[in-house]
């Protein structure tokens, strides 16, 4: 114990100097050192992201390598398949674009034990697509689909539709057609990918229900590859989930990264989950549908989904992503990997025609993951009573 200790004030001190002596080289220069540091000392870097992305690109097959880097993700691979069903399963799909049930009827054909499906659909006409598409799944016991107003995106219909049944099974799944038309393509490919780490063959099912069996409360993929690493705090849904989280009985990160399914797709036991079934939640709790991109009760349920789980005592089962590899479950590669050429291709292209200049990230370079802890830096440096003052403002008071 002690060992690890001096290690980690070690290195603590040695990023603190190193990051002093960086800024103070010539420009010119940094790339060198910092390559001759990592290839020279790389015992004393481990654990810093950085370090682990140099170390993983100049491992044998490149960034393609996975078993690299400090991580709590599951290798589903390496998992042992279940054989038998554990107990009674569930599965709520939410299905607001009906030309997608068929899509997700191929998904739950690989189902290996017997399950019940619950299904909410926006019109009668998704109603008929999907007691078409879903009448004949092997496996499949009781098909049960029902019409719910557009509020509370995919999550209100699994609470407030379905809820009273769905706490009665031991295990659910929740899924829905996710198109994410508002950003125009940015993360396509993001729903295939979900659903493929959760349903994608009946061994993947299998192994996911040994993790449940074992010790998870709750299964779900990595980020995805292209939703931005700030998806995974808060955003503008801290004030909401701190209030939900005392209402549930739960402990809620105040501000930072933490684990929860970004997207709403996962596997859980139903005791993982139980407080925010036997809350109460009404159709009503939740926004009114006009196209928010954040901020709403259903924005602050999905991060919810990983602190109520998380309070349950039982572990979150994070699924390495092996197409498109990170050490990191919140991606933060995708800042770390960012660099002068990154920013210089982006100005370079055709299409570009206004650039607006944010101070940071931009012109200046913030050595800060999460932005909100720039406010305590800035009280630290302040001092006494300025500071006390800037904490306060920064925490609302």
């Amino acid at each position: 114990m002690s060992m690890m200790i001096s290690r980690t004030v070690l290195q603590r001190r040695l990023r603190s100097v190193g990051r002093a002596v960086y800024w103070r080289l010539p420009p010119g220069w940094r790339e060198s050192v910092v390559e001759f540091s990592y290839r020279h000392a790389g015992g004393l870097f481990r654990g810093i992201g950085h370090y682990e992305i140099w170390r993983q690109q100049r491992l044998p097959g490149g960034s393609q390598n996975t078993a690299v880097g400090p991580s709590r993700l599951t290798e589903l691979g390496n998992v042992a398949p279940l054989q038998q069903a554990p107990g009674r399963i569930a599965i709520h799909a939410h299905v607001y674009y009906p030309d997608l049930a068929k899509e997700f009827a191929a998904r739950l054909r690989n189902m290996p034990y017997p399950y019940d499906l619950f299904v909410s659909v926006a019109n009668e006409k998704g109603m008929g697509a999907c007691r078409s598409a879903f009448a004949r799944l092997p496996c499949m016991g009781r098909l049960r689909v029902e019409v719910v107003p557009n509020r509370g995106r995919d999550l209100a219909p699994m609470f407030c539709a379905f809820g009273g049944e769905l706490k009665t099974y031991d295990f659910i799944a929740h899924i829905h057609t996710k198109k994410s038309l508002y950003n125009k393509g940015a993360t396509d490919g993001w729903r295939d990918y979900l659903l493929s780490s959760l349903l994608g063959s009946e061994g993947c099912i299998r192994r996911i229900f040994r993790l449940l069996v074992d010790d998870a409360g709750m299964v779900f993929p990595q980020n995805y590859s292209k939703v931005p690493y700030a998806g995974s705090t808060w955003l503008a849904n801290r004030a909401s989930g701190v209030a939900w989280s005392h209402r549930l009985g739960v402990r809620a990160p105040s501000s930072g990264y933490f684990d929860f399914p970004i997207g709403s797709m996962f596997w859980a036991r139903m005791d993982a989950l139980r407080p925010l079934f036997d809350v109460g939640l009404t159709l009503e709790d939740f926004d009114a549908e006009a196209g928010q991109l954040d901020g709403t009760l259903a924005h602050t349920i999905e991060r919810l989904l990983g602190v109520v789980a998380r309070g349950s005592g039982r572990r979150m089962a994070i699924l390495r992503d092996a197409t498109t590899p990170s050490w990191s479950p919140w991606r933060f590669d995708q800042y770390l990997h960012r660099g002068r050429t990154v920013s210089e291709d982006m100005l370079a292209m055709p299409e570009l025609k206004l650039i607006i200049f944010d101070v940071f990230d931009t012109l200046l370079v913030r050595p800060l993951l999460d932005p909100e802890q720039l406010k305590a830096v800035v009280a630290r440096q302040a001092g006494v009573p300025l500071g006390k003052k800037i904490s306060r403002l920064a925490s609302g008071g």
